[in-house]
């Protein structure tokens, strides 16, 4: 996919918009519902802290693939990180420089413009946006010591390397990921699927998205991001468990 097809997928609507579907805070990743009473805005916090164990105080943090810079917000209040965010989008990473937090615009698909050493690497659920995803995790392994990972992935072999979301992603399955990863240098710590704990996210963005179209009274075709991620939502809702099995959502933790 080309940088243009990127930035415009991903420079779609305002962040005031997205608040409408992400919360406030505008984390754009599965919230971990721990417990009944949990809301989405406490979910989706749980679902950064739930590396912490991992991360240590003061950490330097590289958080590639960073959205809308609402887990390095977090983790700099949080644990005190020095976070350094890269997107590939232009409203992105206006946002995330009013937040004033440090910020590269970049295509992961290229070379990564970095120097220096930093103690983590974080990918929430960008890793399946990149299509060589063996070249990144080996750039990766160059510049930093550990690596967090959560990643969509998927049960189906016929589904590796086709393209979905909207042509933006391509979701592995777990066997392919772990041979990337060793084959890129990283000894695989820790992992889980965290599918089951998270499924309620889709919901709140579903309902977000109608939200949405509401208040701007949006036409019926939505902007291709919309699009993509209702239609997902749609598939998920349709037969929750179907999806959830075979849509397991991925946490690694590599060294």
């Amino acid at each position: 996919m080309s940088v243009s097809i990127n930035r415009s997928f991903y420079n779609q609507l305002s962040p005031e918009d997205w608040k409408l579907i992400l919360g406030e805070n505008l984390h754009y990743h599965n919230g971990i519902f721990s417990k009944p009473t949990d809301t989405f805005q406490s979910a989706l916090e749980n679902a950064v802290r739930s590396f912490y164990g991992w991360i240590p105080e003061g950490a330097s943090l590289l958080d590639l693939g960073s959205g809308w810079g609402g887990p390095a917000r977090l983790l700099r209040a949080e644990k005190g990180c020095t976070p350094l965010c890269i997107t590939i989008s232009d409203s992105q990473a206006a946002y995330i420089k009013s937040l004033q937090c440090q910020v590269i615009q970049a295509d992961l698909e290229e070379r990564l413009p970095l120097r220096g050493h930093w103690d983590i690497a974080l990918m929430l659920e960008s890793l399946e946006h990149i299509k060589n995803k063996g070249q990144l995790l080996e750039e990766i392994r160059s510049c930093a010591s550990r690596l967090i990972l959560r990643v969509n992935c998927t049960t189906r072999a016929d589904m590796v390397n086709q393209p979905v979301f909207g042509g933006s992603m391509t979701m592995p399955t777990q066997s392919v990921l772990l041979d990337t990863l060793h084959n890129s240098g990283w000894k695989v710590r820790y992992i889980c699927n965290r599918r089951s704990k998270t499924f309620e996210s889709v919901i709140h963005w579903k309902k977000g998205i109608e939200a949405l179209r509401i208040n701007l009274r949006l036409p019926s075709r939505l902007p291709t991001h919309l699009m993509a991620l209702e239609s997902m939502c749609d598939r998920a809702l349709l037969s929750p468990q179907k999806w959830m099995k075979s849509n397991p959502l991925i946490d690694i933790v590599a060294d």
